[in-house]
């Protein structure tokens, strides 16, 4: 192949690829300005070895001259575009007037293509290998404007690529180093028109903008350059997904015909049949097939990260249930990330590890686990910073990581010291983590680690919670319980004595056989009484669940409630008042309403002073059932009663509350779907209202 073919070759190769790359990116939206200016850049450029074909190929010189002319109307727009591609890629400021300037002298310049100006005549050239045309009086002015904004632009592209972090960074480098390149090979055209060829520039220059496309490709597909949901990947695979689902169906009719219809003699409309039964068992397989395979092998969305930082902020980081937390932790993240696993493994002290709390996507749960001795987490404890998974990481660090299938291991350090890991598995789409992910999974990961630290303080009270409601229990077992227990003994005691004693001798069997009935009768009634005792005393142990809603009566639950408080009431001479017409129903859990009662009528005995008053109205309101708790207590003051639900804040003094009760009494409210609210002046008391959906 001669100097002349190669030369038509490298401008057809090149002609076609900036063709389709132009097509490409302005079918992907053709409203977006960025796309549209890098589509006309790239046609352009196609115009130009399009053109340039005919002016090297012509039959004639005449047929050459035209054009080496027509040609230039690519050229002299390729500078403008590529200009107004960079300005918006970079988001450059107050660049309209320079964009106008330049627009307008490609327009006029590209007008005077039918004169002499840009090319008098065409000529053999190379010896007389090829045909191309003579420079004109405005041909150095174009070699002028072409070169200037060309190394402007990539100037702000190299700038702008020094800065830049993560993926942004290594798109602007492709970008910028295969523009390089392909204004390299593709200027020292210009010179031919002075008839000096260099070789091998000449004729093989060409080749590099080809390459340039092919690079601008692969910033697409594996880059997400210009922000582009690569298609084409997505339609071959599905292409292939559905003729693999045509193909199943197809063969599921022939077979089922064929040995249905054929060989048994079933008719045929029965075969149809069966062949429709069988694909409509086979649709939900298929589905799923589909979802899993498009989730791990297409390209995946790039995530939006302020999206990813407002979800944590809104629906993760303010999380109080630690099982909920980490829940949410890791599925959030594994969702938005496009991962094929996320884990959260929280250190226990007590067997010196880090113990997996909740997963997704991780297969072996039971055996993952991060000793504090493991290279892994002493290198996370160490250095404090988030480790990413590589083949020159240490043999050690490695298994580690693969014990726990992480790709990327961030450490949640607080006060110094690790508290747990979060394990990230690889991205569905096969993708590298960038710098971009590490920056803001590293923010992410500091807010976290302080939720759940407060999230296992939040636990913890709340089971001292628990614990204030069975102290408050075991304040009331002397009464409650031993006095039932003493009337017990003492009843029995005189009954067998005076049977012993000879008291009972004028008393016939059966007379002495209803004696020791009415004994046994109320002993039960003590046993029962006892037994309710020690229920609510379980119940109130019990650790907190999600809410299991019944239909249950709030009178019977404040019953139980008062059963356990009871003993406080009159201890303090608390008249309590109860305004309720039995039976009032509601759907919720029974455990957390009663939960509910007890911490506010708990709070109202510890607000009001002896002899004061507790009062509880309920009443229907339209499909609502309306709670009213109040007391005679100190009241709260106006600054207060908007923190009184924040956690660990309280009213009372440090040795007589947690500041949990009211911020657990809210969170149980709203999982049974309620309202509450509450009104309070300084001396006078508080109301707390609770409100329910009806359930008659």
């Amino acid at each position: 192949m001669g100097y002349k073919e190669h030369f038509i070759l490298a401008l057809a190769a090149t002609a076609i690829t900036t063709l389709i790359l132009g097509i490409f990116v302005i079918f992907q939206d053709r409203k977006n300005k960025l796309f549209l200016a890098f589509s006309l850049y790239s046609l352009s450029i196609s115009w130009w070895c399009f053109s340039q074909i005919g002016n090297v190929y012509g039959p004639s010189l005449e047929a050459s001259w035209f054009w080496a002319r027509f040609e230039h109307i690519g050229v002299v727009f390729i500078p403008t575009f590529f200009l107004h591609f960079t300005v918006l890629l970079l988001g450059l400021k107050n660049k309209g007037m320079l964009l106008k300037v330049c627009y307008l002298i490609s327009a006029v310049t590209a007008s005077t293509f039918p004169t002499s100006l840009i090319s008098p005549s065409a000529e053999k050239k190379v010896n007389g290998l090829i045909n191309f045309g003579e420079p004109g009086i405005i041909y150095p002015f174009i070699l002028i404007f072409f070169a200037l904004l060309t190394v402007y632009c990539l100037i702000k592209i190299f700038t702008a690529q020094r800065q830049a972090t993560g993926s942004r960074k290594t798109q602007l480098g492709i970008l910028f180093w295969s523009s390089v390149i392909g204004y390299i090979g593709g200027s020292f055209n210009f010179f031919l028109v002075y008839d000096i060829s260099v070789y091998p520039l000449n004729p093989f220059g060409t080749y590099f903008v080809a390459l340039y496309v092919l690079a601008t490709f692969y910033a697409i597909f594996k880059y997400n350059l210009l922000g582009i949901e690569v298609i084409i990947k997505k339609t071959l695979v599905f292409a292939g997904l559905s003729a693999f689902v045509v193909g199943v169906f197809v063969a599921a009719t022939f077979i089922t015909q064929e040995l249905l219809g054929s060989i048994i003699g079933i008719p045929k409309v029965w075969t149809y049949v069966v062949s429709a039964l069988l694909i409509a068992a086979l649709i939900d397989p298929i589905k799923n097939f589909l979802v899993n395979i498009t989730n791990k092998y297409l390209f995946q969305k790039k995530y939006n990260p302020t999206q990813l930082i407002k979800t944590f902020t809104d629906d993760v980081i303010s999380l109080m249930d630690l099982d909920r937390l980490v829940r949410t932790t890791v599925t959030t993240l594994a969702d938005t990330l496009k991962l094929e696993s996320s884990a959260i493994l929280l250190l226990n002290k007590d067997e010196d590890k880090h113990v997996l709390r909740d997963s997704y996507g991780v297969k072996d749960v039971d055996e993952i686990n991060l000793s504090v001795d493991s290279s892994l987490a002493k290198y996370l404890s160490r250095t404090g910073e988030v480790l990413l998974r590589k083949e020159d990481s240490p043999n050690e660090i490695k298994e580690d990581m693969d014990k726990v299938n992480a790709a990327l291991a961030l450490p949640l350090i607080l006060h110094k010291q690790m508290i747990g890991v979060i394990t990230l598995g690889k991205k569905r789409s096969d993708q590298d983590y960038t710098e971009e992910d590490i920056d803001i999974l590293t923010a992410l990961t500091k807010a976290e680690t302080i939720a759940l630290s407060n999230a296992r303080l939040f636990t913890e009270a709340k089971q001292n919670v628990k614990l204030a409601a069975i102290g408050a229990l075991a304040a009331g077992i002397n009464h409650e319980v031993c006095n039932p227990l003493n009337r017990m003994m003492s009843a029995m005691q005189i009954f067998w004595k005076s049977v012993d004693l000879g008291l009972y001798k004028d008393k016939s069997e059966e007379e002495l056989l209803q004696m020791s009935r009415d004994v046994m009768n109320d002993a039960m009634n003590d046993i029962r009484k006892i037994a309710s005792i020690t229920r609510k005393l379980s119940d109130f142990a019990k650790p907190s669940r999600d809410a299991i809603a019944e239909k249950i009566n709030i009178v019977e639950s404040l019953q139980e409630t008062l059963g356990v408080l009871g003993h406080e009431i009159k201890l303090k001479r608390i008249e309590f008042i109860k305004d309720a017409k039995d039976p009032l129903f509601i759907m919720a859990d029974r455990d957390q309403i009663q939960e509910i009662f007890f911490n506010i009528i708990r709070n109202a005995i510890q607000a009001v002073k002896e002899n004061g008053k507790i009062s509880f109205s309920a009443q229907k309101k339209e499909n609502k059932i309306i709670i009213d708790i109040t007391d005679t207590g100190l009241g709260i003051s106006k600054d207060k009663i908007q923190k009184i639900y924040d956690p660990f804040y309280t009213t009372k003094a440090e040795t007589k509350g947690t500041g949990l009760g009211l911020a657990i009494v809210r969170q149980l409210v709203n999982k049974n779907r309620g309202d509450i609210s509450v009104r309070s002046q300084i001396g006078r008391g508080t109301t707390f209202t609770l409100e329910f959906p009806r359930s008659d």
